[in-house]
C-alpha cells in the first residue's frame, strides 16, 4: 500500500495508517432519570461530543509498538491538516495478526478532553525551624 492510501491521520506525531472511518457517530449529553413521583426528569447538552474512530492497517510492528505506547497520553490529533487539542486514544484498542508477517489490523478511536485539565499540585513540605541557625 502507499501513503495515498491512507488517509490523513496524525496522533502526537505519530502518522496513523487510518484506511477508513467506519461509522460517524453524532454523540451528545443526554441524562434520563425517573422521579419517585413517576416523571421523567431529561438533561441533555447540544454540544456534540468530539469522537473519531478509524479502520487501520499496519505497515510493520513498529507502528503498533508507537500507538501503544501513547496510551494514556493527551496530545494534538491532526486530521485533514485540522489540528484538535488535548486529545486521547480510548480504550480498547485490539490489534488483529494478519496473514502477512508484521502487519496488524485495529480500529482506534479518539476522544478530545473539553473540561479544564487538572493542575498538578506539588506536596507543601512543612516549614523546617530551626532557631535561626545557619
Amino acid at each position: 500500500m502507499s501513503t495515498g492510501d491512507y488517509l490523513d491521520v496524525v496522533f502526537d506525531s505519530l502518522r496513523i495508517s487510518a484506511l477508513s472511518e467506519p461509522e460517524i457517530v453524532d454523540d451528545f449529553s443526554y441524562n434520563e432519570t425517573r422521579l419517585a413521583s413517576g416523571e421523567t426528569f431529561i438533561q441533555t447538552s447540544s454540544t456534540p461530543r468530539f469522537s473519531k474512530t478509524y479502520r487501520c492497517l499496519t505497515e510493520d510492528d513498529v507502528e503498533r509498538d508507537a500507538i501503544r505506547l501513547k496510551r494514556g497520553k493527551f496530545a494534538d490529533l491532526v486530521i485533514d491538516g485540522i489540528t484538535y487539542s488535548g486529545c486521547c486514544i480510548k480504550p480498547p484498542i485490539r490489534f488483529k495478526y494478519t496473514r502477512v508477517p508484521g502487519r496488524w489490523e485495529y480500529d482506534i478511536t479518539f476522544v478530545q478532553h473539553t473540561g479544564t485539565l487538572p493542575v498538578p499540585v506539588a506536596d507543601e513540605l512543612p516549614a523546617l525551624i530551626d532557631g535561626g541557625s545557619a
